[in-house]
């Protein structure tokens, strides 16, 4: 069956929270609002815990409708399409977003002459194949590689104490609230993680005994990024927001085990490894939603419309890094907004209101 225990959807939300968190975003916040945007990481984390341990709850007391039937009980057939319709938009930017920023982190420091060509050859098959297997095998697939996953994650991020010698870090307010609240809306769409969890949500097998593991991962991966985010200000400050590949940076600023080189290839395989695993989630959920958009005769027929779309995107706009991230932090950060705090809290607030009915 196309059904996830409790402990592989923790895995893949946490690896859902990691993604996109330790390459660029550091930069673009430090840019932003200095180091105060630390305190807009931490309230985006917050928010989307408490919008987890919410819908977790709604999971506990009953078995969820699909992300389908709940749009369509409370808003009609046609507004629920057209819903589904944005979900699929923004999985889709999703996956784009991470298939460019990954290549060009692997590009910068692992292979400068590879090509999109050989790049999409390398990691498409092997995503397209996870996403096809279904999600038994995604979450078999997952536990095997997580915890390679957390600890190269784990000591990139914690390397940089190696060649600690003077704590002078000050969080300054220097663009005031205002800095904040537009770092928080400006780059949603680098967080809005969670949103998957709408469409796996009633493939979840519910097991008490595995609520623990569950929100552990979720915690973990929340204060990961969090700690990430401090390191990462606290090593480089003033100089933060020229920085790209802040997970590599942040590894190569410790030259405490001169003798042995450097770190920046346990970086590189951690973000090489999750790579796969963060673009099959959102290619996942991208081919749920087209398939209940269109009638598909059979179930590779969606995953090949999406592969079209994908390349053909590919073809104008992935070798220009700069051109993504104006697009997604400016034309589509008032979407992502929409996405992250209205329709998924409307969701959680339906599920809420058809428990209610159905226990009448």
């Amino acid at each position: 069956m196309n059904t996830l225990s409790l402990r592989q959807a923790g895995l893949l939300c946490s690896i859902a929270i990691l993604s996109s968190k330790f390459l660029v975003l550091p930069s673009l916040l430090y840019e932003e609002s200095f180091s105060a945007s630390i305190f807009s990481v931490v309230l985006i984390l917050l928010l989307e815990f408490f919008l987890l341990f919410f819908m977790i709850n709604l999971k506990k007391q009953n078995k969820l409708l699909s992300f389908e039937q709940v749009f369509n009980k409370r808003l009609g057939k046609i507004v629920g399409k057209i819903i589904i319709f944005l979900l699929f938009a923004f999985f889709l930017f999703k996956f784009f977003y991470l298939l460019e920023e990954n290549f060009s982190f692997l590009k910068q420091t692992l292979y400068t002459e590879a090509t999109t060509l050989v790049y999409l050859i390398c990691v498409l098959p092997v995503v397209n194949a996870m996403v096809y297997k279904g999600l038994k095998s995604f979450g078999r697939t997952t536990e095997i590689f997580y915890f390679v996953i957390i600890a190269c994650l784990v000591f990139s991020t914690f390397s940089w104490f190696f060649n600690f010698q003077e704590f002078n870090f000050t969080v300054v307010l220097s663009k005031g609230i205002e800095g904040l609240v537009n770092a928080f809306f400006k780059y949603t769409f680098w967080f809005a993680d969670i949103v998957f969890f709408m469409i796996i949500l009633d493939k979840v097998k519910f097991n008490q005994k595995e609520i623990k593991n569950f929100y552990f991962y979720v915690i973990f991966s929340f204060v990961l990024v969090a700690i990430f985010m401090f390191a990462y200000f606290v090593a480089y400050q003033t100089t933060s927001f020229i920085k790209n590949n802040a997970i590599y940076d942040i590894s190569q600023f410790s030259n405490y085990f001169g003798t042995i080189g450097k770190f920046g290839i346990i970086s590189i395989t951690g973000i090489a490894i999750m790579l796969f695993f963060e673009l099959a989630i959102y290619l996942f959920c991208a081919n749920e939603c087209l398939k209940k958009l269109f009638p598909f005769g059979h179930k590779a027929q969606p995953l090949i419309l999406i592969n079209l779309i994908v390349l053909i995107a590919c073809f104008f706009v992935f070798l220009d890094s700069n051109l993504m991230l104006i697009f997604f932090s400016e034309n589509i950060s008032y979407f992502s907004v929409f996405i992250a705090y209205v329709i998924f809290p409307l969701y959680l607030i339906f599920l809420s209101t058809l428990k209610k009915r159905r226990h009448k």
